[in-house]
């Protein structure tokens, strides 16, 4: 679905990605992770042409076919969520108008038709018919970043994105918004790429785990098979986790 070859970012002249290669198939699944600063979220940002001024050298290919970057794929096949649900939604629109207003943007149906199925949407998630007439500011940070990402997936995107979702998340709603992707990834043929600090998330829900160090990639292998990595970057940032979120994902 998605390959970059050879892809460098150079941001005023410092070099940022550095010649990296990567493939993510229809229906598959990946995470990335590596400490902050380490590439993960420039790659893709960069690649969705959302970072003002990146020059960018390599190839990028969608479906095959080669694009100079991804950001015209993002009203519909390409949904991307950040931990940054402030700015995800206007604070002074309720937010089933805001849902409603989305739907019909996205996928050119009628109002009518899009307020049911983002009534839906919300009801799946716990918001009632009630609560969905409220405004962003009078729910939750977890709350808010589930309406984020019902409204994404209410498009029905071919590829998911998912930037860090979990940073500013206590564990309960993290839980809960990995489980809506999980969800919708068993509903439908959505292929995911999962940049995260915690890589036990990761390898719950993916296939395939990629580790980034200093703008390059320097491990990507299946998922059920992170913990033989003999890659001492890798083995660092499992026991690190490991000490961190309080559980190990081989127990």
């Amino acid at each position: 679905m998605i390959e970059l070859r050879n892809y460098s970012v150079s941001i005023a002249g410092k070099s940022i990605i550095k010649d990296i290669n990567l493939l993510i198939d229809d229906g598959k699944s990946m995470s990335v992770i590596g400490v902050s600063g380490a590439g993960k979220s420039m790659t893709f940002r960069s690649a969705l042409g959302l970072v003002d001024k990146a020059q960018i050298d390599g190839e990028i290919y969608y479906k095959g076919e080669r694009v100079k970057t991804l950001k015209d794929k993002l009203k519909n096949e390409i949904g991307y969520i950040t931990q940054d649900v402030q700015n995800s939604l206007n604070p002074y629109i309720k937010v089933i108008d805001q849902m409603t207003s989305d739907l019909v943007f996205a996928k050119g149906i009628s109002k009518a038709e899009a307020k049911e199925k983002a009534l839906e949407s919300l009801e799946a998630i716990g918001i009632s018919k009630d609560k969905a007439k409220k405004y962003p500011d009078e729910f939750s940070g977890g709350m808010q970043q589930r309406v984020v990402i019902a409204m994404i997936l209410n498009r029905g995107p071919e590829l998911l994105i998912a930037d860090e979702i979990s940073s500013a998340l206590d564990r309960e709603s993290t839980d809960m918004a990995i489980n809506m992707i999980k969800n919708h990834m068993d509903k439908n043929k959505m292929s995911l790429i999962y940049i995260t600090h915690n890589p036990f998330d990761g390898i719950a829900l993916t296939d395939r785990i990629c580790v980034f160090k200093n703008g390059r990639i320097i491990e990507n292998r299946a998922s059920d098979e992170i913990f033989e990595s003999e890659e001492e970057n890798t083995k660092l940032l499992l026991d690190a986790a490991g000490k961190i979120y309080g559980k190990n994902f081989r127990d």
